[in-house]
């Protein structure tokens, strides 16, 4: 028997924020997770939703404005 409430149940405000942020910056969730994998820190195709909070608040959310045009960088270039 498992105590582990699942993970749609629990509630992830780094993730609304992160949410927040992609809108913000008008970029798409798919290239922040390309980028995100692109990187090695998880496999290509995990979902954002998937991101720990650790994970969240120590990489992307300090991170965000080098995400944010590496991603338009990559778009430009016609990288999508």
């Amino acid at each position: 028997m498992s105590d582990l409430i699942p993970a749609t149940q629990v509630e992830k405000p780094n993730l609304n924020k992160l949410k927040s942020l992609i809108s913000e910056a008008q970029v798409s969730e798919e290239s922040v997770a390309k980028l995100v994998a692109k990187r090695g820190y998880y496999a290509s195709g995990t979902k954002i939703q998937d991101y720990s909070d650790d994970f969240i608040t120590r990489w992307i959310i300090p991170n965000w404005k080098k995400i944010v045009e590496a991603i338009k960088t990559a778009e430009a270039e016609g990288e999508k």
